[in-house]
């Protein structure tokens, strides 16, 4: 098996997504995710994307490279891009959650976004 890595990032948009927006956005992401194997969780507050990615290099890469290619937003900022050793999304072809902006500026300054992540989103699920 490849060696899996876990991509982080942030992002600012250029102009506030709807809810239909995001909709649109996350099957699509959900869709491409698939095709790539990659996992995660997309993060959206404030004007603002986070995106936790896993999944192997080439998968990242290609992932990366669609959001790089994307008009909508800007300012892509890589925050971790580390080795795994299993991963922490592996039921979520993308799970999403959105905050408040003063939660999502928190989170992004913490050391492990990733867990945090994890957490919140299974609280939202009990």
């Amino acid at each position: 098996m490849s060696q899996l890595y876990t991509l982080v990032y942030v992002s600012s948009v250029l102009e506030p997504f709807t809810d239909e927006e995001l909709e649109l956005l996350l099957a699509s992401a959900r869709e491409f995710n698939r095709s790539q194997q990659v996992t995660g969780m997309l993060v959206y507050g404030g004007g603002n994307f986070m995106q936790v990615l896993e999944g192997t290099e080439p998968a990242l890469a290609a992932v990366l490279q669609r959001v790089r290619a994307s008009r909508r937003h800007r300012g892509i900022l890589e925050l971790i891009h580390d080795p795994i050793a299993q991963r922490e999304f592996g039921n979520w072809d993308m799970a999403f959650r959105r905050l408040e902006t003063e939660a999502f500026l928190r989170l992004t300054q913490h050391e492990a976004p990733s867990k945090i992540l994890l957490r919140g989103f299974i609280e939202t699920l009990r």
